[in-house]
């Protein structure tokens, strides 16, 4: 992260977890949140009393000499929401990680700010550990961006919506379904009056084994042994989870499958 230099203002469109996390991510390092739009007024009160910033009503009330406006809101929302209001020359960028810069094409200045995290009310984050993938419509807009994420983050790197896409699509998997499988493993628990506590420790150590290692090189389990007999016990005691072993068998045969993909490498 940077030293203060140009004081930039921002303004938000939306005030949900992304909006929220990012508007106290650069007010608490000296940039000026100017104003907070959302459709949900109390929520954009909310968010605008926490960093000093003012709530307006209508996308039509944003200060036409404001540096960046920050759309942080739902992708159906994002490409369905008349942006024509908003001054044209103002630099507008998205947080998306699947939607194309050029839903702002009508704009002379546009581009995307997608920090890569999974953000929630529960949990306070380093911004400074949190990559930041950036895009512009042109040289300057970029440099700006980059200016900008370096404020917040020591981890800012210009990504074109192509490689963007393939990046949410990865975390989609290493994220949202792995917490899915936490899920999973709690309510299999669950039914036997088990504390997924016990987990914990567990999911702890395979988080912090891919820190350093390739996931496949820290791969264990019966499906990467081939234990047959115990692969079948399991799912028979799925049976009374709906899907759970249709998954159990799905998951086994990919580790099968990057088991064989890498002994034929060596």
């Amino acid at each position: 992260m940077q030293e203060l230099g140009k004081m930039y203002k921002i303004g938000f469109i939306g005030s949900g977890k992304v909006a929220t996390a990012l508007a106290k991510a650069f007010h608490n390092n000296g940039l000026q949140v100017l104003q907070i739009y959302s459709p949900n007024k109390d929520n954009a009160r909310k968010l605008a009393s926490s960093v000093n910033a003012k709530a307006i009503i209508s996308i039509e009330e944003f200060d036409n000499n404001i540096d960046f406006i920050i759309v942080s809101i739902t992708d159906t929302a994002l490409l369905k929401l008349d942006f024509s209001e908003i001054n044209s020359s103002t630099l507008i960028c998205h947080t998306s990680g699947s939607v194309s810069m050029d839903v702002f094409d009508k704009f002379e200045n546009f581009g995307v700010f997608y920090p890569l995290q999974t953000f929630s009310n529960q949990r306070e984050l380093d911004f400074g550990k949190i990559p930041i993938c950036i895009e512009a419509n042109r040289k300057t807009n970029t440099t700006k961006l980059l200016d900008l994420g370096n404020y917040i983050s020591n981890s800012v790197q210009e990504i074109d919506s192509k490689k963007r896409s393939i990046i949410h699509l990865a975390a989609v998997f290493v994220c949202n379904f792995t917490n899915a499988m936490y899920s999973i493993g709690e309510n299999i628990l669950d039914k036997s009056d088990i504390s997924f506590d016990l987990l914990r420790p567990l999911i702890e150590e395979t988080a912090h084994k891919v820190q350093d290692h390739s996931p496949n090189e820290v791969q264990t389990g019966p499906a990467l042994r081939n234990d047959q007999e115990i692969m079948n016990k399991h799912k028979k005691s799925l049976n009374n989870f709906s899907n759970y072993a249709e998954i159990y068998e799905l998951i086994s045969d990919i580790i099968t499958d990057n088991k064989d993909k890498n002994n034929e490498k060596l």
